[in-house]
């Protein structure tokens, strides 16, 4: 908080609190008291919450949805709607994180940037999924904002997705959103929201034209009936092996999940190197000790592939 004396520090907390109560007189007093009756945007400007780069009064009005304050510091006293605190979060990232959509409009309407990202890469567009508020997303995207956006959680879409919000996930997608995007080269939308058993985000992502075979979803899909059925009602075909060559009715085996076996059974071909066809070769083949070896392996194989993803999207 930049001040010289007791006394500025005073009429600085007050312009700090004037600003989160949305008292805008108050803030006018304190201000003049800081300014000694004049450069009262400068002494304005110089008032910062935490550090010297911290949060200014306009990020922390935005952040409680005070718009009259924000029309009074933007319009009267010239400040920038796209002022950048050291964590590179405008007044639009604070707005839109307390759900303020009317701020959120007024800063827009008056400059603010929904292109901007903050150090970590994040965008306003970001910080409405992780929130769960739709409506701001949406009017965010009206405004330009960036639908392919990508940072280290993926794109907004693929955010909402392992959030299993599909108020959101819809709102992308009405705006156009690419339900087949893929994040870490096998993370598309409608995988994270299997993964979830998140039957409504499903529908909504299938609805918007997921491909459901894009990448093998079966058998992410064994420990809940409900979703391994309506996969299979979408088209999901139990004849796509895996990365590793393994087809959905072998993992299902593998791990001891009968009833999914019976299920795909009548629905898989039969696989050349099993030489019963029936549930009961399946499980016998499964269980053999040549079987055993080749699935260390490819246990193994799948391990070093995931470590070699995590060391990259690390580096």
């Amino acid at each position: 908080m930049a001040s010289a004396s007791k006394t500025d520090k005073k009429a600085a907390m007050k312009i700090l609190q004037a600003a989160d109560a949305g008292d805008l007189r108050s803030l006018k007093t304190a201000a003049k008291k800081l300014g000694k009756g004049r450069r009262i945007a400068q002494a304005i400007a110089n008032v910062r919450y935490g550090s010297r780069d911290g949060l200014g009064v306009l990020h922390i009005a935005a952040a409680k949805g005070r718009t009259e304050i924000c029309q009074y510091l933007i319009e009267e006293l010239g400040f920038d709607s796209n002022l950048v605190p050291d964590n590179g979060k405008t007044p639009i990232f604070h707005a839109t994180y307390g759900g303020h959509i009317n701020t959120v409009r007024y800063l827009l309407d008056h400059g603010a940037n929904p292109n901007v990202r903050d150090k970590d890469g994040f965008t306003p567009l970001h910080s409405a999924v992780i929130e769960g508020y739709a409506e701001i997303l949406d009017l965010l995207l009206s405004r330009g904002g960036p639908i392919e956006a990508r940072n280290i959680a993926g794109t907004p879409l693929i955010l909402a997705a392992c959030k299993a919000d599909d108020s959101c996930m819809k709102v992308l997608l009405d705006h156009n959103a690419d339900p087949n995007q893929v994040s870490d080269g096998f993370f598309t939308p409608l995988f994270i929201a299997v993964i979830n058993d998140s039957t409504k985000c499903v529908e909504v992502l299938l609805k918007a034209g997921a491909d459901v075979n894009k990448v093998p979803l079966l058998e992410l899909a064994f420990d809940s009936a409900k979703m391994l059925d309506y996969l299979l009602e979408a088209g999901a075909d139990p004849n796509i092996p895996n990365d590793y060559g393994r087809l959905p009715i072998e993992i299902a085996a593998v791990r001891g999940k009968r009833e999914v076996v019976e299920k795909l059974y009548p629905l898989t071909s039969p696989i050349p190197i099993v030489s019963d066809w029936s549930i009961y070769g399946l499980f016998r083949h499964v269980e053999s000790p040549i079987y055993q070896v080749e699935e260390e392996l490819q246990s193994k194989k799948r391990l070093d592939r995931l470590k070699r993803k995590a060391d990259s999207a690390l580096s």
